[in-house]
Order: C-alpha cells, then sequence, then structure tokens
C-alpha cells in the first residue's frame, strides 16, 4: 500500500510552459526520471511535504479547468500561489513546533542583538506564527 505521506510536487520546464502536478516519495528522483522522458530542461518549482494522495488529487480537481492532459496542467498565478502559501504554511509549522520546544526545554537563546529572549518573547512569536497559519487557511479555503 502506498503511504498517504508522500510529498506532492510542482515540476515545469525550465522555460515555462505546461507545469506537472503529481506525488512521489523524492520528488528530485522523480524529476530526474522524467527529465529522462523529457526533450526539454525541467525544474521543480515547489514541494509541498507530506501531501500525499488526497492533497494530490484535490489539487487536481481544484485547477481541473486547466488541465492539458494527464498530470500536466496550464500555469497560473493561483495555481504558483497555492505552492508557494502551503510552502509558508509548512515553515511556519516547523517554526512553531521549533519555538514551542525551546519554551519546553527552556533554551530560548539569544535574539538578533545577541540579548537573552525571553518566555514572553517566544509566545509571542508563536501567537505570530499562528496568526500566520490562520491567513494561510482563509486563503486555501478560498474559492
Amino acid at each position: 500500500m502506498i503511504s498517504d505521506d508522500r510529498d506532492v510536487y510542482l515540476i515545469q520546464p525550465v522555460d515555462g510552459g505546461l507545469a506537472k502536478i503529481g506525488v512521489a516519495d523524492n520528488p528530485q528522483e522523480r524529476l530526474h526520471t522524467i527529465q529522462l522522458m523529457c526533450p526539454v530542461q525541467l525544474q521543480l518549482i515547489d514541494v509541498i511535504r507530506g501531501g500525499g494522495h488526497m492533497l494530490e488529487h484535490g489539487l487536481h480537481t481544484r485547477f481541473a479547468e486547466d488541465r492539458s492532459h494527464g498530470e500536466w496542467f496550464r500555469p497560473s498565478d493561483e495555481l504558483f500561489g497555492l505552492f508557494l502559501t502551503f510552502s509558508r504554511l509548512d515553515c511556519a509549522l516547523d517554526d512553531l513546533k521549533n519555538t514551542e520546544a525551546a519554551i519546553k526545554h527552556g533554551d530560548y537563546g539569544e535574539d538578533e542583538n545577541g540579548q537573552p529572549v525571553t518566555a514572553d518573547q517566544l509566545i509571542g512569536r508563536i501567537n505570530e506564527i499562528r496568526a500566520q497559519l490562520d491567513r494561510a487557511e482563509g486563503l486555501l479555503s478560498a474559492d
């Protein structure tokens, strides 16, 4: 059975053109495999970690009117923007986990001026990250 924690990727020719939405355990290896069958140079535009087949299917459905054939779609600002939103969401979640771990272990670190970071500063950072996540969730649910 295929795990549903595989990565969803967006591949496009370097010079533009149709974009492929797919899923793979290793998007770099998948890019290499597709490149062997493609006469133009391809690039990995973005990766959504752990999205799996459910997310891939959701993206295929959402952009169905832009489908050219198979998993290849006409590029749009919305498509690239959605991948960018997921990437930012992923970074924010990592930041949130790291900040919460720092609080748990009492290892608050230093700020950009070399001053010790306080628990209140970390809590403020967590609230900022949660607000970013809320904004991203709103963008993802908007039609």
